[in-house]
């Protein structure tokens, strides 16, 4: 078990992931331990075990390592390859002030159980570089069916201007647990959340807002899809981008924090 910081070895396992022989990922490691624990779940429970691999520290000694390496108040990437070494590096990161706008592109490579991450992640990172080199944040996919499935990074909602819709759970799409978060914000805020299996045109038809949502860029609107959609708000969906700002303001900054403890 090697814990490691340099840039070169860095480098390696990058290589190594996006040739599926490692996972990635990337959080605050700041936020409550609802969302740390959630995303070392995962990436012990799915990623790894996906790989065929034993993440060899406990919850408690992540923390610890995070704490030891003085990352426990910030974003941080995580690599863990299956020769069973952990590599951890912070990001910079700004929330982004300018339009979020998005492309859509089918994904070619989804089948009926595969999400985003168990497959060859060359392709999507330069479908993302591609649609970013045009002037967008980050590319939607649908599969071949024309059904809206996620982004490169984040979970989709949208709104029609009275009820807030996501991607159906049985799709083949990243179990986020940002939008976890969100859908039990929405519970406790009395805000139904419809589960559907959406055509890109209905969504585009339909949709007065959209947002992405993940544990680093939080509840984002979507400006712009593709060249023929804007944002249309409503009071409502203005309410909507409000109320779970304000639930994400009280779980990273509010009396409901819980610092990286391991507890």
């Amino acid at each position: 078990m090697m814990y490691q910081y340099d840039n070169g070895s860095w480098s390696r396992c990058l290589s190594d992931y996006i040739q599926c022989k490692a996972i990635f990922t990337t959080f605050h490691s700041y936020v409550t331990n609802e969302f740390l624990s959630l995303h070392f779940q995962r990436l012990v429970c799915q990623s790894a075990e996906y790989l065929g691999i034993v993440f060899p520290v406990s919850f408690q000694e992540f923390c610890e390592l995070l704490q030891y390496f003085s990352l426990d108040e910030q974003v941080i990437k995580v690599i863990f390859t299956a020769e069973c070494q952990l590599y951890v590096q912070p990001r910079e990161f700004i929330k982004n002030s300018s339009q979020y706008c998005l492309e859509t592109v089918v994904d070619e490579l989804r089948t009926v159980q595969a999400t985003i991450k168990d497959v060859n992640r060359t392709y999507y990172l330069e479908q993302l570089e591609r649609s970013r080199q045009k002037g967008y944040s980050d590319v939607i996919y649908i599969n071949d069916k024309g059904i809206v499935l996620e982004t490169t990074i984040a979970t989709i909602f949208w709104s029609d201007g009275s009820n807030l819709y996501t991607p159906k759970s049985t799709l083949p799409i990243l179990s986020g647990t940002y939008a976890k978060a969100v859908k039990q914000w929405c519970q406790y805020l009395d805000i139904p959340v419809i589960e559907c299996a959406w055509s890109m045109i209905k969504m585009k038809q339909s949709a007065r807002q959209i947002w992405v949502c993940n544990a680093v860029i939080g509840w984002q609107v979507v400006e712009k899809l593709d060249s023929d959609w804007v944002s249309r708000p409503t009071q409502w969906t203005q309410t909507i981008t409000q109320k779970i700002e304000q639930q994400e303001w009280k779980k990273t900054n509010g009396k409901e924090t819980n610092r990286c403890t391991g507890n």
